[in-house]
């Protein structure tokens, strides 16, 4: 009986460890996440988007040079973004489709800091892999 007593109640205590609910995980901002630099991972963060560059096709029949990936410049603030100067309150986040994003509007951005690190940026570059538009 005693034995039955303490495997309930070691039941019950593990079966209220998995109900408690678990935090959420931190949404960063721009220059947070700068400042953390991540070497590689997954991460919130919110900004938003000032400027949506896609690489324009290169027509049938020519040699077109090489450009980015298609990306997003997003910043903690609203500003106008003419070029690629960075500061630490802003980050490319390059996109396989970058058609939803529209400029000016507020986002919350889950991205992957990649291994590889090819633009003029503080972080690795980062993935886009979700993101939601915020007020």
């Amino acid at each position: 009986m005693k034995g039955l007593l303490t495997l309930l109640f070691v039941v019950t205590l593990c079966a209220a460890g998995f109900a408690q609910e678990r935090p959420e995980p931190p949404v960063y901002s721009i220059s947070e996440l700068n400042a953390l630099n991540p070497a590689f991972g997954t991460y919130e963060v919110s900004g938003y988007v000032v400027k949506v560059y896609e690489c324009p096709e290169c027509p049938e029949g020519t040699q077109c040079k090489p450009c980015m990936p298609d990306h997003v410049v997003i910043a903690e603030r609203r500003s106008r973004f003419a070029e690629y100067v960075l500061t630490d309150k802003e980050m490319i986040v390059f996109a396989d489709d970058t058609s939803p994003l529209r400029v000016n509007r507020k986002y919350r951005f889950l991205i992957q800091i990649l291994n590889v690190k090819t633009a003029d940026q503080v972080l690795n570059n980062p993935k886009l892999i979700y993101f939601e538009r915020t007020r």
